[in-house]
């Protein structure tokens, strides 16, 4: 992948979004989560939003190339992170659903010992 085409692809939806050709959604395609709850974490007596919570995300499902650059998956940041770099067409939309939905933040958690969910409210 290179970064530049990857640069070139965020760029045309920024532009496409502005131009109203694109309209960001509120909701996730692949969890249906919305981005209006806004839930907290504490990291070494910080906290932040917790990822999921975070904007909805154009994923670039079938790579960076320019003919691609439209064809996203509007995806919250958690089902964006669940999904890695996975950038190559090699999952349909109903295959991302089931491998997000499968996938628990619990198995985030085991990778990062020190976030511990914040009671904040």
């Amino acid at each position: 992948m290179s970064e530049a085409l990857e640069g070139k692809a965020r760029s045309a939806v920024a532009r496409a979004i502005l131009k109203g050709k694109l309209v960001r959604p509120t909701v996730c395609e692949l969890c249906g989560k919305s981005t209006a709850k806004h839930e907290l974490i504490e990291v070494k007596g910080k906290v932040f939003m917790r990822p999921e919570t975070h904007l909805i995300s154009a994923h670039h499902w079938n790579g960076y190339e320019p003919e691609n650059w439209l064809n996203v998956w509007w995806v919250c940041q958690g089902c964006n992170v669940r999904l890695g770099n996975r950038h190559d067409g090699s999952l349909t939309k109903e295959q991302a659903k089931e491998f997000v939905a499968n996938w628990s933040y619990s198995q985030r958690l085991n990778d990062y010992p020190e976030i511990e969910k914040a009671a904040v409210g």
